[in-house]
């Protein structure tokens, strides 16, 4: 079900996305608020462990130079808990490692990093969790009117009280940056802003911060004057964040079916984090549509995986799974649409 440069469509109410990508679109989004085994690694790796979903790009989740976990030492006798940490809210994504890091003064440690719908994140010694954190950083300013966003925002369904980091974040192993994206609201208003400190500190790495925008030419459903713009109040950040090639790859889906949605995959540079490319798997107006769904005529086609970060094969090619997309009931075997990835 591969297609080039695009999307290929079966029916049914699953569409099965391919994105070849080489990422050189232009910028758009605005930098700074203030708050201060797939592909082999970067030649200059410095960091080692499990630094994005699952642990390599290709997403199969399998640990193959694993050496001190084995079936005969995981067993009632040898294997349990040997700590635990409060944190100041649910932990959606998958957890980090990293080994031996350097953090300065604070000594060397095993860390794990840890994100929370309550728009914090963290750094913890994997050996000592009941220390508390090496680090931690929040987002939010309620003294200011910056607050999570309600997970019931604009009539969805609830999902935990609070909406803040719910995708996978990413670490680049040359750097010790992690990438990550938080929702809140300010004074009531939804954004969303792609994030990058240093594992070593929690300060800020490179700019920071960007807060996401895009929009895409198309007549789809929430389309105006011929543009299709994302939109923060609906679209879920849930799967994970890859790295490729220098460009740091975010996809969205929706919250709960609510509201006119898309599928959105953006690539960020992960120096500057200028936005670089951008794809909507549905920006075409159907006029008929045999499912009738909650974002049907032109719209769904959203990226959620239920969790899962994209995959990346050999050749730099991005495999996404896309879902609830409308499909015109003839002509339907096979669409095509160009991302402006290339």
């Amino acid at each position: 079900m591969r297609s080039k440069g695009g999307w290929r469509v079966s029916r049914g109410m699953t569409m099965i996305a391919t994105v070849v990508a080489t990422l050189s679109c232009g910028g758009g989004g605005t930098a700074g608020d203030g708050s201060g085994g797939g592909l082999p690694p970067p030649p200059n790796s410095q960091f080692s462990g499990v630094l994005t979903w699952k642990g390599n790009t290709t997403g199969n989740g399998v640990y193959s130079s694993e050496t001190t976990l084995t079936p005969a030492n995981v067993n009632v006798n040898q294997f349990g808990k040997l700590g635990s940490f409060q944190a100041d809210g649910l932990a959606e994504a998958q957890p980090l490692y990293v080994s031996n890091v350097d953090m300065g003064s604070g000594g060397t440690h095993n860390i794990i990093i840890v994100t929370t719908e309550h728009d914090s994140i963290y750094a913890l010694d994997a050996d000592n969790l009941g220390a508390g954190p090496l680090w931690h950083r929040n987002y939010l300013d309620p003294a200011n009117g910056v607050t999570t966003l309600p997970d019931n925002f604009g009539g969805r369904t609830t999902l935990g009280g609070e909406v803040g980091i719910t995708g996978a974040p990413v670490i680049d192993a040359a750097s010790g940056a992690v990438y990550f994206v938080t929702t809140l609201a300010r004074n009531g208003v939804a954004e969303q802003w792609l994030r990058a400190v240093d594992i070593r500190t929690g300060k800020d790495f490179g700019p920071g911060s960007l807060k996401i925008e895009a929009s895409v030419p198309g007549d789809g459903v929430a389309s105006a004057n011929g543009q299709i713009a994302f939109d923060p109040s609906i679209q879920n950040q849930r799967a994970g964040l890859r790295e490729l090639n220098g460009s740091i790859l975010v996809p969205w889906g929706s919250f709960s079916d609510w509201g006119k949605y898309h599928g959105w995959l953006m690539a960020f540079d992960a120096a500057t984090l200028q936005r670089k490319a951008v794809f909507n798997p549905s920006p075409q107006y159907q006029a008929n549509d045999p499912v009738s769904g909650p974002a049907d005529h032109g719209g769904g086609g959203s990226f959620w995986q239920g969790a899962a970060a994209p995959a990346i094969d050999a050749s730099g090619n991005i495999y996404l799974n896309a879902a609830d997309g409308s499909l015109m009931p003839i002509k339907a075997e096979t669409t095509t649409a160009t991302p402006c990835l290339s």
